[in-house]
């Protein structure tokens, strides 16, 4: 009778089932998540420096504008404003979470859904206004 489980086996898939599930609960939740750093979109600027979109884990999901170091050995930078996560719905139908032009950054705040404009050299942002949208 193949395709059938025996008896013994059945046990054996069930205990095997239950330790894992026991493991996985008394593990750190980062342990559980595969709390990874998730790499995104990525732009460049007019002066040559890379920007990417990285995931954060630890921060409840939140997706963070970071920008690489000028040096070699230099360590990356967060641009994104710590009460923001840069992620918009549309982005699911082809758009975009964030955009570079020049040394401005727009970007899409996923609490509220509206663009917000910042200098990449800040971390002051503001909301576009809405009469300056064009569809």
């Amino acid at each position: 009778m193949t395709g059938l489980l025996t008896g013994s086996v059945f046990l054996s898939q069930v205990t095997k089932t239950k330790s894992w599930l026991l493991e996985m609960l008394q593990s750190p939740p980062d342990v559980v998540s595969g709390a990874a750093k998730g790499l995104g979109g990525t732009a460049v600027d007019s002066h040559g420096r890379l920007f990417w979109l990285e995931s954060r884990p630890t921060e409840s999901g939140r997706l963070v504008i970071v920008k690489a170091g000028n040096e070699e050995n230099e360590e990356a930078i967060d641009v994104t404003p710590k009460d923001f996560s840069v992620r918009t719905v549309a982005q699911e139908y082809g758009g975009g979470a964030f955009s570079i032009s020049g040394d401005t950054l727009v970007f899409s705040n996923y609490k509220d859904q509206r663009l917000y404009k910042q200098s990449l050299d800040s971390k002051d942002s503001a909301p576009v206004p809405r009469e300056n949208l064009a569809l």
